[in-house]
């Protein structure tokens, strides 16, 4: 089925690296762990300190991916979602070494 289906999923280059090079899948998806880390830490500091107010909806952490927060309709306001996902194929995945 490997020319009729196009797969997708949740990984990382160091794990599925090899299907993305032999065309066993086209596409991966993950979050830099990194650039999450550091966005996670961000928030923990504003809520440490006097800037916890900033903490809602629109917030932008300078980050790619996370420049404007956003809140589920009708969940808790302290609930953010950002688009800080990498989308990974064959020619791009050498830029992710993890």
């Amino acid at each position: 089925m490997k020319e009729k289906l196009f797969f997708a999923g949740t990984g990382l280059p160091s794990v599925a690296g090899e299907y993305l090079k032999n065309g066993d899948i086209q596409y991966i998806q993950f979050w830099d762990p990194a650039v999450a880390g550091y966005a996670m830490n961000t928030l923990a500091v504003m809520a440490l300190t006097d800037k916890k107010a900033e903490i809602k909806a629109g917030l932008n952490l300078g980050l790619g991916g996370y420049e404007n927060l956003t809140t589920p309709q009708g969940g808790a306001a302290n609930l953010l979602y950002g688009q800080g996902w990498v989308g990974v194929t064959a020619e791009n995945m050498d830029k992710y070494p993890f």
